[in-house]
Parts: C-alpha cells; structure tokens; sequence
C-alpha cells in the first residue's frame, strides 16, 4: 500500500512538472513573439519618423508626367511596390475635358496607369518618377498628384497641365 502511494504521488508530481514545463515553454514563447512585434513596429514607427519627401519640378512630356521627388528623411526609400500614386487630372478625350482620378501602380516598364522611377530614393537625393497618364491632358487645366510612401508620408503637387 505504501509504495502504490509514492508511486501515484510521483507520478502526479511527474505530471504536474510536465504540465507546468509546457506551460512554461508556451509563455516563454508568446512573450518572445510579443517582444519581437513591438520591436519591429517600433522599428517602422521610427522609419516613418525619419521619412519625408516632396514634389519638386513637374513636366509633361506627351503622355508622360515627369515628377522630381526629393527624399528630405534620412532613410533610403526603395519599396515602390508600396507605394501610392494618384494623379488628378482634365484628360483630353475626344478633344473634350474629362476629369480623370487614378491609381497608378509600379512597374519597371510602364504603360498606362502604371509608373516608374529611375532611381533608389537616398536621403537628400531626389529621383525622377516618370508616370504615364492614358490620355493626354487637357490644356492649362489643374492637376493634383499625391505620392505616399510605404512609410505613409506623402507629397501633394497641385499646379497646370
């Protein structure tokens, strides 16, 4: 009797160290998913802090709008694939204005809607955003472009086409 008792006090213990163990383990491991979370957006929080751009020039080259953005932040900015850009515009169609609002996305090759940059954006250089519109602008009408970084800040440019 008095062994079949150590027995099944052991063998509780033993299953109680286990499940503590486990436990254990499973916390260490949420905790250490949580730590890293808060220091990758931490991280970001801070990139976007240190991102800024701006518009400069602007020209137009048939259906090319050609934009001089300038990276005023002390971080590179390169992931155009998340970037945005959307251009307002009185496109001429059919030798009528029509205003026209888009999203253009990213490509190495634009076509229509689609645009390009012809460089990594450094800190304090700038880099010529080539967009192609798909029609040509209406003559000395208003336009808005807006690019927003993958960081979230953004540059509006409001003149005429």
């Amino acid at each position: 009797m008095g062994v079949s008792n150590v027995i099944a006090f052991s063998l509780t213990i033993f299953i109680g160290l286990a499940t503590f163990g486990s436990i254990f383990l499973v916390v260490t491991n949420v905790v250490g998913t949580v730590e890293k979370s808060e220091s990758v957006r931490q991280s970001l929080y801070l990139d976007q802090l240190n991102s800024k751009i701006s518009i400069g020039s602007v020209s137009l080259s048939g259906n090319d709008l050609i934009l001089m953005v300038t990276n005023n932040g002390s971080i590179p900015l390169w992931d155009f694939q998340h970037f945005a850009v959307i251009i307002q515009y009185y496109a001429n169609i059919s030798n009528k204005s029509t205003l026209l609002v888009s999203l253009y996305n990213f490509s190495n090759s634009p076509s229509s809607y689609q645009w390009t940059s012809s460089q990594i954006l450094e800190p304090d250089g700038s880099s010529e955003f080539q967009i192609v519109l798909p029609y040509p602008p209406y003559p000395n009408t208003p336009a808005v472009a807006v690019i927003s970084t993958n960081y979230g800040t953004s540059a509006v440019w409001r003149g005429t086409l």
